[in-house]
């Protein structure tokens, strides 16, 4: 027979992989708290015994994503292999994270006016740009990137083409977010680099 604390986890592991799962194809603004409930089977006590209210959850969600994205980055860098091959891995990766990511998600989260959200997201951007930056460094030295380009440089196209992701024009041109995610990455990444990934 299950134990009070495992049914509480169970149920918290549930709301979070509803709401992610709703937040995904909808965005955050248009999900509710009901809909976030009927999508795990729990009833609006059981969500309001875990959190607050749908901020709350979306910060937790958020905060899941991010960490799950660092810790598979931080894998995918120490493996024994090329620079050019953890750049694909790395491609592949984000081609997975964003698959069937919709538009109202990426603009819920980059023009989310609350102050949580978004000192989350820069704190996060700033981590993992210190690391890549790491990265490229040493890749350079390697010689994996052209020795001609300077690493803050690079650091601040990366950042540049971040926010084209938002752009009208190339959402339109990609179709959607997802997309223009990944044309901009591949564009950036094989841009650097003096082999390709064979």
């Amino acid at each position: 027979m299950a134990s009070q604390n495992e049914n509480i986890n169970k149920n918290r592991r549930g709301l979070l992989e509803a709401a992610r799962t709703l937040f995904w194809k909808h965005g955050i603004r248009r999900v509710t708290i009901q809909e976030i409930c009927s999508e795990a089977s729990v009833s609006k006590m059981t969500f309001y015994r875990q959190f607050t209210n749908k901020n709350e959850i979306a910060a937790q969600v958020l905060r899941d994503i991010l960490e799950k994205g660092m810790g598979d980055y931080h894998r995918i860098m120490q493996q024994e292999i090329t620079f050019a091959e953890k750049m694909q891995q790395v491609i592949m990766l984000k081609n997975e994270s964003t698959n069937h990511i919709s538009d109202e998600f990426v603009k819920d989260i980059y023009q989310q006016n609350q102050t949580e959200l978004r000192a989350m997201i820069e704190s996060y951007q700033h981590e993992i740009s210190t690391e890549v930056r790491n990265d490229f460094a040493q890749a350079q030295q390697n010689g994996f990137i052209r020795q001609d380009v300077e690493i803050d440089f690079i650091m601040y196209m990366m950042d540049r083409l971040t926010r084209m992701i938002l752009d009208e024009k190339l959402l339109a041109l990609c179709g959607d977010s997802q997309q223009a995610i990944m044309e901009v990455t591949r564009f950036f990444f094989y841009g650097i680099l003096t082999q390709q990934p064979t």
